[in-house]
């Protein structure tokens, strides 16, 4: 038997199976959860980070941490900048 229960976090849905907790939490490696395109900010995963960064012709934070976590030196996140990144830290 599965229970629901929902939790107040928007974009979690818990589900109880044999005792065990299953979350359905959208995982993101982004620590802005500031930001209202942050899955942990509504039910949408990450489709509303990625479509604003394409929108202005950017890459999300989470493409240049794969890379490298210290992004301190980081001036922008465009294509450039990321090709740029890339060759630097690979």
């Amino acid at each position: 038997m599965v229970y629901r229960n929902f939790k107040p976090l928007l974009g979690e849905e818990v589900f109880y199976l044999g005792g065990i907790k299953l979350s359905t939490k959208h995982f993101c490696s982004c620590d802005n959860l500031k930001c209202k395109n942050h899955p942990n900010n509504h039910s949408l995963g990450c489709d509303p980070c990625i479509k604003k960064n394409l929108a202005g012709n950017e890459i999300p934070d989470c493409f240049f941490k794969l890379v490298n976590e210290d992004l301190s030196e980081l001036k922008s996140y465009n294509l450039g900048d990321f090709a740029k990144f890339y060759l630097e830290n690979s």
